[in-house]
């Protein structure tokens, strides 16, 4: 048999060197050809691919809804993963399992199917009350970032051992986390701006990765290997410049792949391929390196459209690629197995070397699969084979019982594993106590509980509160009552349940807070930016994140509205965007808490100031400018509520929008074009802008605020109940005898 094998290597060899001329020196052959193609052609929009092996997936709008797809590169096949009505974004994929965030239960959980059992339904891996953002996955792990405990959080779920684990607990923001084998790298802003960590799922411990007086995003991990975005500044404008960085774990070393006064964002690796997303040509295209070759970056596939969402694995890149559809992005795959020896090496010794490694690596699997086949001999053709299954054998005698045999042990396994669940599985127990309150908040007016609930049971039970007044702020096992009014009351009743059972615990709320004449103390901003209304102004990277209700899943729309450079020209294009794309209706108020960012982008209508600033911040968001919402009251009808309640009607208020810009808070009037960029102090309650203000009489004392947040349901305002109640206890209290009206110029954006 080796005789054989040393034959046929030869052979191979011999073949190999006879053609080596031609590989060498063809520079015309189709084996050097672009390996470019849009991956699945049609006439809707594409976003957020990403690639494994031969297996890409992407969110996609061809159904009406923003729905995962995914593509077969092997087989050509193209299909939805898991066709439903609720909105699916943000995927990745591993070898057989597809993990994405879903909307089918009113807000982001992860989900995660495994296409190597198509029989199962998808697998909502934590149930919360809380979203569930940016999954990835590797192995058998899968990380996300989850809002239950309050904040942005990274969280991590053993597909075998059915167990979530929250990574390195902070009180700071973490956000896009990246896992490989058992590391994972996230953004951490604990430093005060956001800095890379990583963390050893093996040791259970993390570390700052290479500390930094600039601002870090963006990481991505392949082996000892950690790129990232970092900007040129703790707190970087959007002009600021940002470099793609490299460090090696097991050298220790840090460099900037690719330096360039442009910027660069979105780095993946894979192997030793770097992408990036690099706007040097004047709009944003994907850029590649390869790390162990000579000549610097190159640019994939030059185009005059915007380029987003790079990916790669091993020597495949997607991207979402606007070149064909004006509006619509597609899914494009660049696979370069001897391309990039053309365009990046160039010479005939790498052409050699690529060459003949090729062929050495046919060579060797060939012989592995000689020496790996079984060698029957013909006398013993139809000689039973033996299969083991834990303590028990099963024979075939002929190659009739094949499938009997499969049935039999697919059988056996599932008893197997059925009756392990069935012995792991503890009932729940439950406990509900206070840990904060009863505490007044002079804001609200309220006197408020927070109740954490202590459980036991395994697997971990899923937790279902009878009223959460937080809406799942504080995580999965705490809830917030708040109560009104001075005879309020509440029973709150928790619910643990798992797979062995169900279990029950109740507790008695009634209102103990001792309420005195509460006084408005406001302060002038300080010339650093603090904090004013529930909001960091010294950190205006916290408001690039967007609320439950300003998502925005299809950014297609918003192709016109991106642009390298940031400037008041930009923030006036929205407000143009506004006004001349979408119609205009009065509401009086009956869409407030009603609506969400996505149904008005699809919709294209809007039903007065709330609906303009719900769009306008989210839109400011997602194109990169931090912004916050601001509801305020008329003090006209303060004044006039204060005189009497009843005859206090209809209630008038304004909403506006602020924006940061060029490191300053800019107030802007989304409704009517107005906006104030100098000198704006964000902790003074009073916006003195004179004018009609949407459909009302000439407001000539101006507007007070109320509350500010990501949105209105940010706020605690779902309806337009609860906006009449939020109104009218902030005008009970307010003293208007204290106001200060500050000195604003107010600007008008252009109408051109």
């Amino acid at each position: 048999m080796c005789k054989g094998i040393r034959k046929t290597i030869i052979i191979y060899l011999i073949i190999a060197f006879c053609f080596l001329p031609s590989i060498l020196f063809s520079f015309k052959s189709d084996i050097y050809a672009d390996e470019i193609i849009r991956v699945d052609p049609q006439s809707t929009g594409q976003m957020q691919p990403r690639v494994f092996e031969d297996r890409i997936v992407w969110e996609d709008i061809r159904d009406g809804t923003s729905q995962i797809y995914i593509h077969d590169i092997s087989t050509g096949e193209t299909y939805p993963l898991d066709p439903t009505d609720s909105i699916q974004t943000w995927s990745s994929v591993y070898s057989d399992s597809i993990v994405w965030q879903d909307y089918r239960n009113g807000y982001y959980q992860i989900y995660y199917y495994d296409l190597s059992d198509p029989a199962t339904d998808p697998i909502r891996i934590s149930a919360t009350t809380s979203d569930q953002l940016y999954p990835g996955i590797y192995g058998d792990n899968i990380v996300w970032v989850d809002t239950r405990d309050g904040v942005h959080q990274i969280y991590m779920y053993s597909i075998t051992a059915e167990t979530v684990t929250r990574i390195d607990p902070t009180d700071y923001l973490q956000t896009t986390p990246e896992i490989y084998e058992d590391r994972i790298v996230w953004a951490d802003f604990r430093p005060g701006y956001l800095q890379i960590y990583l963390y050893d799922i093996a040791a259970d411990n993390s570390t700052i990765l290479y500390p930094s007086p600039n601002d870090q995003r963006d990481p991505s991990i392949w082996e000892d290997r950690i790129v990232w975005v970092e900007h040129d500044a703790a707190i970087p404008t959007p002009d600021t410049p940002a470099n793609i960085k490299l460090h090696d774990l097991s050298s220790g070393n840090t460099s900037v792949i690719s330096p360039s006064s442009s910027n660069q964002m979105q780095p993946a690796i894979s192997g030793k391929y770097v992408i990036w997303l690099d706007d040097r040509d004047g709009q944003w295209q994907v850029y590649l390196m390869d790390l162990m070759g000579f000549s610097g970056s190159s640019r994939i596939n030059p185009s005059d459209e915007l380029q987003d969402y790079p990916d790669i694995s091993g020597n495949r890149v997607v991207w979402s690629d606007w070149r064909d559809l004006g509006n619509y992005p597609q899914t494009y795959l660049y696979d370069f197995p001897l391309q990039m020896q053309k365009n990046i090496f160039g010479s005939l010794f790498e052409r050699l070397k690529y060459y003949l490694s090729t062929i050495i690596g046919i060579i060797f699997r060939i012989a592995d699969n000689f020496l790996s086949s079984p060698q029957v001999p013909d006398n013993v053709k139809g000689e039973a084979e033996i299969e083991n299954n834990g303590d028990k054998e099963i024979k075939e005698e002929d190659s009739q019982d094949d499938s009997k045999k499969e049935d039999i042990l697919k059988e056996k396994e599932q008893e197997k594993e059925t009756t392990g669940k069935q012995e792991q599985a503890i009932e729940p127990a439950i406990k509900l106590e206070i840990y904060e309150g009863p505490i007044y908040s002079e804001e609200d007016n309220v006197c408020y509980y927070r109740v954490k609930a202590i459980v036991t049971g395994k697997p971990l039970p899923d937790i279902e509160f009878s009223r959460d007044d937080s809406n799942g702020a504080w995580g999965n096992n705490r809830a917030q009552v708040n109560l009104y009014d001075l005879n309020d009351s509440y029973t709150l009743t928790a619910v643990a349940a798992n797979r062995a059972g169900t279990a029950t615990d109740v507790i008695e709320l009634c209102w103990e807070c001792d309420v005195e004449e509460q006084e408005n103390d406001y302060q002038p901003a300080a010339a650093e930016y603090g904090i004013a209304f529930g909001i960091d102004y010294a950190n205006p990277n916290k408001y690039l994140i967007q609320g439950k209700q300003s998502k925005i899943s299809d950014h297609t729309i918003l192709k016109t509205l991106y642009s390298n450079k940031k400037n008041l020209d930009n923030l006036g294009n929205i407000y143009h965007w506004l006004k001349d794309e979408f119609t205009s209706y009065s509401a009086g108020g009956k869409t407030i808490g009603k609506v969400t960012a996505e149904e008005l982008l699809e919709k294209m209508s809007l039903g007065g100031c709330h609906d303009y600033a719900l769009v306008y911040s989210a839109v400011a968001r997602e194109i990169g400018y931090p912004a916050v919402m601001i509801r305020t009251s008329s003090i006209v009808w303060i004044k006039s509520f204060k005189t009497d309640e009843e005859e206090a009607r209809p209630r008038i208020g304004h909403v506006f929008v602020e924006v940061y810009l060029d490191n300053r808070w800019i107030l802007i009037d989304p409704t009517n074009g107005w906006y104030f960029d100098e000198g704006y102090d964000p902790a003074n309650p009073v916006i003195p802008l004179r004018g009609n203000i949407a459909g009302q009489t000439e407001e000539i004392y101006g507007f007070y605020v109320e509350k500010k947040g990501f949105d209105i349901w940010d706020m605690g305002i779902y309806n337009q109940l609860d906006s009449g109640i939020s109104m009218d206890e902030m005008a009970r209290r307010v003293n208007l005898d204290s106001i200060v009206y500050p000195d604003y110029n107010f600007k008008r954006f252009s109408e051109e």
